[in-house]
């Protein structure tokens, strides 16, 4: 929990505005030390034995047979679509990620002409309707408006028949999404009622989107490249790529990015290298807590009397909670304010225009402390109950 110390009448500050979901910061002091920040040579010019480490065991955790790093989401997406574009047509979604919408406006910007899917268009039909002897690049969310897990197998079944690609960002699932639970384990892997002991709904392992989807469905993943970034739950400021091998030595070959800009630092790979080891290590009891402290956190909201809470359930809720039904003047106010007595979340621009919501971002390190901070800010601060009505 961070604590003001610059005023002593300022309550201790209780942040949900960090998407640092498992909780993982890692410290200089947890981290080897490093004699330079960066070797000064792009990615491809020299290997780097950590680099390679990460990124093949990433790949592993991902279930994909390999990957490659890049310094963010923005590198990795102009890079993978720049190097697709040549042989493949590109059909995106209208519900990206605004990250991957800047990489298509640069294709286009190039003179690629990218295929948009009409509004609640079935997507499979939308790959159909690629022209006869081109091969479809489909660009698609990983999860819904309320952080779950979207299942495109039938769509990667009309991809492969058409010999095609799906390529999807699932950073907000890395982490927290893995293998769901065989029937007889679930004591082990975790349960609603048993989330001291995993991660219940989510799964094990926090491979995220293709380990959660597509578990022992080689075929069908090899068709997909995965975009991430490693930088909420994990902790580390980079991001992956990965895929099929061959799919990885084309991007290794021909990504621009990778010749002219920096490579991740050396830092942010300690970090995702610590991060991989906690994961193996604690990383479904540490979803477990997650999964308890987003339970507890919906149940505070829903009382607040702020808003509408957007989250699936409480069972199978993802660590982003949304409360809306407010204009964004209002839900500026209501985050003033709340700061004001010690609770930080996020304003944030909401549909139709002049609509605002608030943004909750809960953590694995959240403690008891923080939720009786909560608790006295919404009971306190009695106006908020009326600034959504």
């Amino acid at each position: 929990m961070a604590t003001d110390s610059n005023s002593p009448d300022m309550p201790a500050l209780a942040d949900f505005g960090s998407a640092l979901y498992l909780g993982w910061r890692h410290p200089s002091p947890a981290l080897p030390a490093w004699s330079s920040l960066t070797l000064g040579r792009p990615a491809d010019l020299e290997p780097d034995a950590l680099m390679q480490w990460v990124a093949e065991q990433g790949a592993l955790l991902q279930g994909c047979e390999a990957a490659l790093l890049w310094p963010s989401t923005l590198h990795a997406c102009m890079d993978v679509l720049d190097v697709v574009a040549r042989d493949h047509t590109l059909i995106a979604s209208r519900n990206l990620y605004p990250i991957m919408g800047w990489a298509l406006e640069r294709q286009i910007g190039h003179g690629d002409k990218v295929h948009f899917a009409a509004p609640h268009e079935n997507l499979a039909q939308a790959v159909l309707r690629c022209p006869a002897g081109q091969r479809p690049a489909l660009l698609v969310p990983a999860h819904d408006s309320q952080g779950q897990p979207i299942d495109w197998h039938a769509v990667l079944q009309v991809l492969t028949a058409r010999d095609g690609l799906l390529i999807t960002d699932h950073t907000q699932l890395l982490g927290l999404y893995g293998e769901p639970c065989l029937p007889g384990f679930a004591a082990n892997c975790g349960s609603d009622d048993q989330d001291h002991n995993g991660s219940g709904d989510w799964g094990s392992g926090g491979g995220g989107w293709l380990r959660h989807t597509l578990p022992m469905q080689p075929d069908l993943a090899r068709r997909v490249l995965l975009i991430a970034s490693w930088a909420k739950s994990f902790g580390a400021p980079l991001a992956s790529v990965a895929g099929a091998a061959e799919w990885i030595a084309t991007l290794q070959l021909h990504a621009d990015s990778r010749v002219h800009c920096s490579p991740v630092n050396r830092v942010a790979l300690l970090a995702a290298q610590r991060a991989l080891r906690l994961n193996g290590g604690w990383g479904d009891q540490t979803r477990a807590k997650l999964r308890h402290n987003i339970r507890l956190l919906g149940h505070y909201l829903r009382l607040s009397g702020l808003g509408v809470l957007n989250t699936a359930g409480t069972n199978a809720s993802h660590p982003m909670l949304r409360l809306g039904e407010m204009t964004a003047s209002q839900a500026r106010l209501a985050q003033a304010r709340l700061l004001r007595v010690g609770v930080r979340c996020i304003s944030v621009p909401a549909q139709p225009a002049g609509a605002g919501a608030l943004v909750w971002l809960v953590r694995a390190d959240h403690g008891t402390q923080d939720f009786v901070q909560l608790r006295r800010a919404l009971l306190r601060f009695q106006p908020l109950r009326k600034v959504a009505s």
